[in-house]
């Protein structure tokens, strides 16, 4: 990450995602994101910054605790941030566009997500990088996700489906042709994510839950 060497207080604002698929059948992959963000937080008022959480819900992203100044504040968030709950699904370019006091050249924005959305997350990123922010965004993944092992015939339950008549349910032989397309798609979004990113000078990083 590149360094703010001036003296003033940066901002930093951690934008979490808290859609299904980020927690709400796997607690373990919860925490992490969770662990993730307040580390972030951490890191950033032990540096004497100023810090906010941006939680996305839908189509907005709440701000439950404001502006976080000193470790006596961050640690009262954290604190009821570890009792959140994901669910519901998550658009990340209009939560993040439509956030009022993104700020302007003033600092650090991290998204944390997996980026399993048809939201546009590249616009919420052109935005932060139009407002002359710095962009850092953090793709958590389980081993699952990252190399999953089911095979023979499958129900694949959407986590955010409305219900099991749900489109997105599936039910589906699994092939070794399948897990094979399966990696190649896994490897042409993380490239392409990463040269988005690349071609903004954001920040981009994916982590298993596992490390």
């Amino acid at each position: 990450l590149k360094l703010f060497t001036d003296e003033r207080q940066m901002q930093v604002q951690i934008f979490l995602d808290c859609s299904a698929s980020m927690g709400k059948d796997n607690p373990a992959k919860a925490s992490y994101a969770i662990a993730v963000a307040a580390a972030l937080g951490y890191l950033s008022v032990h540096n004497m910054d100023k810090v906010s959480f941006k939680l996305i819900k839908g189509e907005k992203a709440e701000d439950p605790f404001g502006t976080i100044v000193g470790k006596r504040a961050f640690f009262g968030a954290i604190s009821e941030l570890e009792n959140m709950k994901f669910e519901g699904e998550s658009d990340l370019r209009n939560a993040v566009i439509g956030t009022h006091n993104v700020g302007n050249n003033d600092g650090l924005t991290v998204i944390i997500s997996d980026f399993f959305t048809n939201s546009d997350w590249k616009k919420a990123v052109d935005y932060l990088v139009y407002k002359k922010k710095q962009v850092l965004l953090v793709r958590i993944m389980t081993p699952d996700e990252l190399d999953p092992s089911y095979s023979g015939r499958v129900n694949l339950i959407d986590c955010e489906a409305g219900g099991m008549e749900d489109p997105r349910n599936m039910r589906i032989r699994i092939t070794r042709a399948n897990q094979l397309a399966y990696e190649q798609a896994l490897q042409d979004v993380e490239e392409d994510m990463r040269s988005f990113c690349a071609s903004r000078e954001a920040d981009f990083i994916t982590v298993s839950t596992e490390q």
